[in-house]
């Protein structure tokens, strides 16, 4: 337990302490058979004050709060062992840089290297030591025009490598949790299974992360493919093979319209900007009826006018219209469903690399519509 939450704290159904990890210990002095309460302020949700209103709210971010220190607070889940009637408590503290964790005597060690708290910490000390670097290198060429570009460029590299090279340790992990499950028997519904589901589901999103900002960086690095004309079939035919057995398990059907068949961008930036909005639609489909994608094109003057339509959940656009196109935002937070709020992001990014322009138009429970325009050739 302590190897994969070091922060965990278990109660029975009492509320008592029957267990705590090593590295919330080094935080706070927490004493098996103490009531949570008297060690604890629950912050959020907000009325919590019993066994049962905490399993009311199962899924939810509990913030918790130190009674003797209230700089010491933590967030993270409280999950549910109905079978033996306990509690679990799995998170991390909250921490804001390298100083809040020099002040609490914790090293990188104390986290779980699941944890995403702890890839934070690590990348705040590769920041911490490039930002010295950076100011050497920004004082060398203080009186020269090729300051920022200098600048930059050690950006997007330390970016690139910085997600490359986290890569390669998080798939090993998952790997090797992957093998363990097969290697050891697990009884079923049994408190060992929900961990190390929980442990395995926090690696898939780790990696999926690490894809996304890895795709992300090199997205945002200009000039470095050469635009081609691009056939629209071939490419959507290309993809439609990749990902034929995701379209298979859930039934999509997609259904192609292809009057203008010439784009001219990067090949690899319209693979992505396709496959990113054919898996939101398939990942957001409905439940009411079987899902359906269709692609359309026809020609605008110099543009080729791309739609791609689908009839999933829909968005909210009265809530959320602002913030399609912003990092890090998610319109259908379900545990169910994965995603790192990247995704659109990447792909207006892509089509506004590439001289194009992308809307959306969404009604929930009918869903949703975007409209794509890119060059047809070279732009002169």
């Amino acid at each position: 337990m302590d190897v994969l939450f070091p922060f965990y704290i278990l109660l029975d159904a009492d509320l008592l302490v029957l267990n705590s990890g090593r590295s919330i210990n080094k935080m706070i002095a927490i004493s098996n058979g103490k009531s949570f309460f008297d060690l604890f302020k629950i912050h959020l949700p907000i009325g919590i004050n019993s066994f049962e209103s905490i399993i009311k709210q199962e899924s939810a971010l509990f913030i918790l709060h130190d009674k003797l220190d209230s700089n010491n607070q933590f967030r993270g889940q409280i999950y549910y062992d109905k079978t033996h009637q306990l509690l679990c408590f799995l998170g991390s503290p909250l921490l804001n840089s390298l100083v809040d964790l020099n002040s609490k005597k914790l090293i990188l060690n104390d986290f779980a290297i699941h944890n995403s708290i702890s890839q934070f910490l690590f990348t705040l000390q590769i920041q911490s030591s490039s930002l010295n670097d950076s100011k050497i290198i920004a004082e060398k060429l203080k009186k020269s025009n090729l300051n920022l570009k200098v600048i930059n460029e050690s950006l997007d590299t330390f970016t690139y490598r910085l997600t490359h090279d986290l890569r390669a340790p998080a798939v090993n992990v998952h790997s090797m949790l992957k093998m363990l499950s097969k290697a050891i028997d697990i009884p079923a519904e049994s408190k060992a299974e929900i961990i190390f589901n929980h442990a395995q589901k926090s690696m898939e999103k780790l990696l999926e992360t690490i894809d996304d900002f890895l795709e992300l960086s090199i997205a945002e690095k200009t000039g470095t493919s050469t635009s081609e004309v691009c056939n629209l079939s071939e490419v959507i035919n290309e993809i439609i093979a990749s990902i034929k057995q995701t379209i298979l398990n859930s039934n999509t059907s997609i259904i192609t319209d292809l009057a203008a068949q010439e784009v001219f961008m990067v090949k690899e930036d319209l693979k992505s900007i396709l496959l990113n909005l054919i898996n939101n639609s398939i990942k957001y489909k409905s439940e009411k009826r079987l899902p359906e994608i269709r692609i359309k094109s026809e020609l605008k003057g110099n543009s080729t006018q791309l739609f791609i339509v689908d009839n999933g959940v829909g968005i909210d656009l009265e809530t959320h219209r602002d913030k399609m196109f912003k990092m890090f935002n998610r319109f259908h937070v379900s545990s169910e469903i994965s995603g790192t709020g990247i995704g659109l992001y990447l792909v207006k990014k892509l089509i506004e690399k590439n001289n194009g322009t992308i809307t959306l138009e969404s009604e929930l429970d009918k869903g949703t519509s975007f409209t794509i325009n890119l060059p047809s050739k070279k732009i002169k």
